[in-house]
């Protein structure tokens, strides 16, 4: 099976099915007589099973539900058809930004995270439970860790995240002497330079123009502004996700025209604690208004081999696929370009069936409205590369733009329409939050 990403307000996910459920009494009723408060979550089933998927509820959605009410952040529980689920509740405090110290009441743009398994072609019933009086936090183990990079030297990066299915780096300022200068040291920053997803190799490490992601990226090529990059920091460490970020502070952004803007711009990275899913968000605010400027971008994924290696996209959302024969890896090896396809959905995907195992790679546009996807390509040759840009007519001073990828393990058996399919879903999430009901209350 093969799943997908993004958050709610949501995202999906299709990957191998990790059983996720904390069984404590039947959800249908009531769960626990101490909380007062829930709404039911209804999923309508895919064409092909989903799990592992990424929920993200936000703050002001909670408020409406809350209403008028008191509204106990700490009590905030996910109970889905086997019992409790793991959640995590991520203040921003009306920040935009995750906090260090939380004022651990409701906001505006805090989050509530968590993951649920759907299945195909039937409805699926969570619930969200709250209380007007505080309650302790729920207590859950993870398996996804964060620490000072491992051989920060050869891989190039200064934080490094992992579990048992992904490891990943992030990479703060350029190292070489002169930034501007074309050399390995001064690529990559401010991006991810490791990305080892279920043990295959997601980017080609040491290959200056392929060892970054995404390639385009703000800062990320070898320029005065990749010397201004921050070192990574923690941004949160939970049983859902863990996040690192990296930041550029007035930084000069340079527009077709030849004129610059003074931006903002945050490198957050996310790991999912169930499934082998990564998010990279790039999120840019402008300080000066920024006139129609057009974003390039670069995705370079590594991909197999040997013959019979597929490579899955689509085009009008109808699936297609491409595998290399012999003739043709040797063709690539001496720099030929394999295949060749533009005007696509914005996603791809790689699968080494030997292996029974691959990943998929999904563009998400964000949530600024005024971005438009232009010009979606990918091309094979030793790699697998996704190219596209984004229009943008306008940025006022200090609004923000925001780009989000996702890159999600394949593993088992998937089938050729399920990629597609999980980008139809990833468009429309099928998700609908019912009303409150309060224990007691007919």
């Amino acid at each position: 099976m093969f799943r997908t990403i993004r958050p709610l307000v949501v995202g999906i996910v299709l990957l191998p099915l990790l059983s996720g459920g904390l069984a404590r009494g039947q959800p249908g009723s009531w769960w626990d007589a101490r909380w007062n408060r829930r709404c039911e979550l209804t999923f309508r089933g895919p064409a092909v099973p989903l799990s592992d998927l990424p929920i993200v509820v936000r703050g002001s959605q909670l408020r409406r539900l809350a209403g008028d009410e008191p509204f106990s952040v700490g009590s905030l529980r996910v109970v889905g058809p086997q019992g409790e689920i793991p959640c995590q509740f991520d203040e921003r405090d009306g920040t935009g930004r995750v906090v260090r110290r939380p004022n651990h009441t409701l906001d505006d743009d805090d989050e509530l995270a968590f993951q649920v398994d759907l299945p195909a072609a039937a409805t699926t019933r969570y619930w969200i439970y709250w209380n007007t009086a505080p309650l302790p936090p729920g207590r859950y183990t993870s398996r996804t860790l964060m620490g000072a990079a491992m051989e920060p030297a050869a891989w190039q990066h200064d934080i490094q995240i992992w579990n048992d299915r992904v490891m990943l780096g992030l990479r703060g300022p350029a190292r070489g002497e002169d930034p501007t200068k074309n050399q390995i040291e001064n690529w990559g920053a401010g991006a991810l330079v490791l990305l080892e997803v279920l043990r295959l190799p997601a980017l080609r490490i040491q290959h200056s123009w392929s060892s970054i992601f995404p390639r385009g990226a703000f800062g990320s090529s070898p320029s005065p502004e990749a010397a201004g990059w921050g070192l990574p920091q923690e941004m949160v460490r939970g049983p859902v996700r863990v996040a690192a970020v990296c930041r550029q502070r007035a930084a000069s952004w340079k527009i077709h025209n030849g004129s610059t803007a003074k931006v903002d711009v945050e490198h957050r990275v996310w790991l999912y604690e169930r499934g082998a899913i990564v998010c990279f968000e790039e999120e840019i605010v402008a300080r000066d208004a920024v006139k129609p400027v057009q974003v390039q971008y670069e995705c370079g994924l590594n991909s197999g081999e040997a013959a019979g290696d597929q490579v899955w996209y689509a085009k009008g959302g109808k699936p297609r696929s491409f595998s290399p024969t012999e003739d043709q890896i040797e063709e690539a090896k001496r720099g030929k370009i394999i295949l060749n396809e533009a005007d696509m959905d914005p996603w791809m995907a790689g699968y080494w069936p030997n292996l029974k195992k691959g990943y998929a790679f999904f563009l998400d546009t964000g949530e600024a409205a005024n971005g438009e996807v232009r010009g979606v390509s990918c091309y094979v040759r030793s790699g697998t590369t996704l190219r596209y840009s984004r229009a943008i007519e306008a940025l006022p001073a200090g609004q923000s733009l925001l780009q989000r990828f996702w890159v999600v393990g394949l593993r088992g058996k998937v089938e050729p329409q399920a990629p597609s399919a999980t980008w139809a879903a990833l468009k429309a999430p099928p998700v609908r939050l019912g009303l409150v009901k309060r224990r007691g209350a007919p």
